[in-house]
């Protein structure tokens, strides 16, 4: 009778990390497509300067709000060209609301959206 009910435990445990492990697979999806989502609607609003070289590089971090309102966005790893970086801010600012993140359960949002950081490269939009 032990080893049933030890046995019935580690079936349902092992069940239990299986569903666990899919629904972190699905969460890592929908993450993964939210930020290339973001990323794409920034890149499509992005003028990149003349003076941008394919090995410039422009770290930016976004915080936004549960509606996807922007309420800031800075550099926090300038490339090196002022022009470049202010071309970045630029693109984030026409943007100026991502909607999409309405649509994300608050638990996701909340551990992957509300501080956002972003690569920007000319390369980006060669894609």
């Amino acid at each position: 009778m032990q080893k049933q009910r030890e046995a019935q435990q580690k079936a349902e445990s092992e069940r239990q990390s299986l569903v666990n492990s899919q629904n972190s697979n699905a969460d890592n999806d929908l993450v993964s497509q939210y930020m290339a989502l973001i990323q794409d609607l920034i890149t499509q609003n992005w003028d990149i300067p003349p003076s941008a070289r394919n090995s410039t590089l422009a770290v930016v971090e976004l915080r936004t709000s549960p509606v996807g309102d922007i309420l800031s966005s800075i550099v926090i790893v300038p490339s090196g060209d002022a022009a470049f970086d202010r071309s970045v801010l630029q693109a984030v600012a026409r943007v100026g609301n991502l909607q999409e993140l309405r649509d994300l359960p608050n638990a996701i949002y909340e551990q992957n959206f509300r501080i956002i950081r972003l690569e920007f490269k000319p390369e980006d939009l060669l894609r």
